[in-house]
């Protein structure tokens, strides 16, 4: 898809751009295992994994989401957070670079709310950062 790079790295800007750049790539890593998830259930290309109703906060219908995403689009495009939202596309998509961080996670959260109910067993904790907790093998 032509806007893959630019909406997956916005989508990173939104849910990322107050964390690490490790971290920042983690979350990218969780839409690329989305894009590659066996059931298709997620999404066909990274832009309609991004896009998907109810997947990621910023894409979401209310005025506290959307404020956010008008902050990343608002952004330039030479800004250090932007340009690094952008590298994390570019290290983990199409040929990764390295082992992915996340463990095959397909979930996060940031650890300033409470586990959603997804969270709970079978689904698997698989990476915890200073920001986020990472989860694979959600129902």
């Amino acid at each position: 898809m032509a806007f893959d790079r630019e909406i997956a790295a916005l989508t990173v800007f939104c849910e990322a751009s107050s964390a690490t750049a490790s971290e920042r790539r983690a979350v990218m890593w969780t839409i690329r295992n989305r894009v590659y998830d066996g059931r298709r259930r997620f999404g066909l290309t990274y832009a309609d994994v991004c896009l998907a109703r109810y997947q990621f906060s910023e894409f979401n219908d209310d005025r506290g989401d959307n404020a956010n995403l008008r902050r990343g689009a608002r952004t330039r495009d030479d800004a250090p957070v932007m340009l690094d939202c952008l590298a994390a596309y570019d290290d983990v998509v199409p040929a990764p670079s390295g082992d992915d961080p996340t463990g095959s996670a397909t979930h996060y959260h940031d650890k300033t709310i409470s586990p959603p109910a997804w969270a709970a067993p079978p689904t698997v904790l698989s990476l915890e950062t200073e920001h986020f907790r990472f989860y694979r093998n959600v129902p």
